[in-house]
């Protein structure tokens, strides 16, 4: 997922931080789902899901 997270927000060039404030989160803490360093709980999944204008389902392929 961390891999689809970083590719989405590219595309759509926009910064972690942007990312992070749509979706109500530290940018501390976007950036280690965007490392993989740990996974977010699926109400946070579906925040950034929003954020990224995409589904949780295309964040977990």
């Amino acid at each position: 997922m961390n891999a689809t997270l970083k590719e989405l927000r590219k595309q759509q060039d926009k910064t972690q931080l942007e990312i992070a404030k749509k979706a109500r989160i530290s940018v501390r803490t976007y950036q280690g789902y965007e490392r993989g360093d740990y996974e977010p709980k699926v109400s946070v999944l579906q925040r950034i899901a929003n954020a990224l204008n995409t589904t949780v389902d295309e964040l977990l392929e």
